[in-house]
Formats: structure tokens, C-alpha cells, sequence
């Protein structure tokens, strides 16, 4: 459900430059959000990507191309909102208090987006490698069906 979020980030970009403070902003925060305002844009567009190429390629027999091109798609979405997130943690911590907090507040989003967002699943993966099937392996055979005993019957 990355989707809402980033379309309420971006909505609220939106705003910024029609409020009666913005004329008083510095260079360095006029540039961070426009950072900002075009990641929480590419991340929209990325994330929407998915639905639009499936419904593009509908019925065609390439389902493993469709599904890692849209993960593709996902992951470049995700990539944009870790940017347009700490492009807006950055400028209201800038505004609110100074560069030198901004710049740790930032930091501190940034880890935690990168830990929980690429390092987490990508250890994860390393970890589980000799569990998981690959998929070109075939599937396992299918389990024989146990029936339950009937009363009255012998089994």
C-alpha cells in the first residue's frame, strides 16, 4: 500500500509553494523541495507503472517478464520515495530548526529506510537461499490426499 502514501506526500508538495511562507525560503530549501516534489512524483508515476503495463500486456503468455519488469517498476518507485522522504524530512527540519539538525534528522530516516527497506529483505534472501525453490526448478509433487476415516468402517 505504498501507493496512498506517496500520493499524500505529493499532494502536500503540492501546497508548499502556494503558502504565504515560501517566498521566505532559502535557496538551499527552494532546491530541496523541488528534489522532493520530483521524487514523490517519479515514485508515483513508478508505482503506478505495474497496473498500467499488465493492463498494456494483457493476455499475453510472458507472465515472468511482465512480473520482474513490474518489479522493477516497484523497486525504481520505492527508490524515489526514499528520496522524496528525505527531501521533505530535510526541509521541515531545516525550517523548523537548522541545517546541522536537518542534516542528522535526514540521516537517521535515510538508515532506517535503507535498513528496513533493502538490507533487511536482501539479508533475508541470503539467508533463506538454500530453502527457497528457484523458479525455474519444478514444483514439488503434490501431497496424496488423506481421507478421513468413516465411522462404522474399518479402515
Amino acid at each position: 500500500m505504498l501507493l496512498p502514501g506517496v500520493e499524500v506526500l505529493f499532494a502536500f508538495l503540492l501546497t508548499v509553494p502556494f503558502t504565504e511562507r515560501f517566498h521566505q525560503v532559502t535557496t538551499t530549501q527552494r532546491v530541496t523541495y523541488f528534489v522532493a516534489f520530483l521524487a514523490a512524483a517519479l515514485s508515483a508515476v513508478m508505482l503506478v507503472s505495474p497496473s498500467v503495463y499488465h493492463r498494456v500486456r494483457w493476455r499475453e503468455a510472458d507472465k515472468e517478464h511482465m512480473l520482474r519488469t513490474a518489479n522493477a517498476f516497484a523497486l525504481i518507485g520505492i527508490a524515489f520515495l526514499a528520496v522524496a522522504t528525505g527531501a521533505s524530512v530535510y526541509l521541515v527540519s531545516d525550517v523548523l530548526f537548522s541545517q546541522t539538525p536537518a542534516a542528522i534528522f535526514t540521516a537517521v530516516i535515510a538508515g532506517v529506510m535503507v535498513c528496513s527497506w533493502y538490507i533487511l529483505p536482501l539479508w533475508a534472501r541470503t539467508e533463506q537461499k538454500g530453502s527457497r525453490i528457484a523458479p525455474s526448478d519444478p514444483p514439488p509433487p503434490p501431497r496424496p490426499a488423506r481421507r478421513a476415516p468413516v465411522r462404522g468402517r474399518d479402515a
